[in-house]
């Protein structure tokens, strides 16, 4: 059996859309003939560690402490002089993607202890990095060097390549750092079609989009019975649990002004929050602004089990993205739960940008609608409140999706990467 090293910052138990990409999907590699070791942090969460904890090696601390101030904690993990450059460029919004404070600290975490690592590089047959943080493909690059076997970068969000509102000559020092990054690298594994093309037409070599899927629940003493005490129960309401960014204000603007056209009291929003506070506040003064204020109703975080089965009896889940067409990349921003939700009973709801692959993805598998104008996401509630039964998917489509065929199309391509290196 193949041997590969997974290189994630974030692993189970730590929970966030980086440690469910690879803590489910490995599972199954075992099926398609390749046994994964992870080399991660040490970290807490909820998530279960579903592999052997053998495999795993745990250097280094996910930094999790959310009391502390970040700018202390970015003073307190860098040398003195680089903190004072990095407050210093921070003023002119030079800021690089490619190089951060895990750069320093956990590569020489790795570096320090490589003694404990080597026999597990050692036994691989091909190294794979996972961005972000960048550290990460450094350290895939570092050790693919050091044992003279070939990495691939999996590319989860756009590194260099990605503008934003950079200061003009960090953009350009940072793609130059990222063409030297990846001079060595093997191929590319990403997480959408528009990120393959741009990847690929960017750097010429091989690239594959291994999408974050959904995973089947295997112990259902996880579960809980649906909403005990809780105050939605009656309601017939619309889901969202996770962050609040702020470009994606005026897609839950969208979505406010059209329940505002909707003159039912029992249809409401329920956002699970997980903040920031500011813009929760953002969001009620937009209800207060339509006259449904009453209409919002915003709880606290709670354990998985409990979003689950709240997303299990809305009678639609939500799905928020950017409305801006301005950059490229961003028609392939597939968020991090949104095949998660394909294979629950609700349709899908995505208020996003009108070209984005979530639309595309959402016709295939008959679960849901992509809007970008109130009038589509009215046509679209007037869908599921009329005429109940609509988009309940198309089996065949949804189960492409699944972690299982992404470990599949995953365990494929790296046998084309191994035997193309063989050559």
């Amino acid at each position: 059996m193949k041997k590969v090293l997974i290189i994630s910052y974030s692993f189970p138990p730590f929970n966030n859309i980086a440690a469910r990409r690879y803590g489910s999907m490995t599972k199954y590699m075992n099926e398609y003939g390749w046994k994964p070791y992870i080399l991660t942090t040490n970290s807490e969460g909820t998530l279960p560690v579903e592999i052997d904890e053998q495999l795993i090696l745990r250097v280094g601390t996910y930094p999790q402490n959310k009391n502390v101030n970040s700018k202390l904690l970015m003073k307190n993990d860098l040398p003195a002089v680089l903190y004072l450059i990095r407050c210093l460029t921070s003023t002119i919004n030079f800021r690089l993607r490619t190089i951060d404070r895990s750069v320093i600290n956990w590569y020489k975490d790795v570096k320090d202890n490589i003694e404990y690592i080597a026999e597990y590089a050692t036994e691989s047959d091909i190294i794979l990095a996972s961005y972000g943080p960048p550290a990460a493909l450094w350290i895939g690059r570092y050790l693919s060097k050091k044992y003279n076997k070939p990495w691939i970068a999996d590319i989860r969000d756009l590194g260099a390549l990605r503008g934003d509102d950079r200061n003009k000559f960090s953009i350009w020092l940072d793609k130059k750092i990222e063409k030297f990054l990846f001079s060595t690298t093997n191929g590319f594994i990403t997480v959408s079609n528009t990120l393959e093309t741009i990847l690929a037409n960017e750097y010429k070599k091989d690239t594959k989009t291994i999408y974050n899927g959904w995973d089947i629940k295997t112990d259902e003493t996880d579960f809980v019975e649906p909403f005990p005490n809780s105050s939605i129960i009656n309601y017939s309401y619309i889901y969202y649990a996770g962050v609040f960014y702020n470009h994606r204000i005026r897609s839950f603007e969208l979505l406010i002004e059209s329940l505002s056209n909707f003159n039912d009291e029992n249809l409401i929003l329920v956002l699970r929050s997980l903040g920031p506070k500011e813009i929760e506040e953002k969001i009620v003064e937009m209800a207060i602004r339509y006259n449904v204020e009453d209409r919002i109703v915003i709880l606290q975080p709670c354990p998985p089990n409990i979003v689950e089965q709240e997303q299990n009896n809305a009678i639609i889940n939500l799905v928020i993205e950017d409305l801006d067409t301005s950059e490229t990349w961003s028609r392939g921003t597939l968020t991090g739960k949104f095949l998660e939700l394909i294979i629950r009973k609700p349709p899908v709801l995505a208020i996003a940008r009108y070209d984005s692959e979530i639309g595309e993805i959402l016709k295939n598998t008959s679960k849901g609608k992509l809007c970008s104008n109130v009038e589509e996401i009215n046509c679209f509630l007037r869908e599921i409140i009329f005429k109940k039964g609509k988009y309940t998917g198309n089996e065949s489509e949804i189960n492409k999706y699944s972690k299982k065929n992404q470990a599949r199309e995953l365990s494929g391509f790296l046998d084309q990467m191994t035997i193309s290196e063989m050559k």
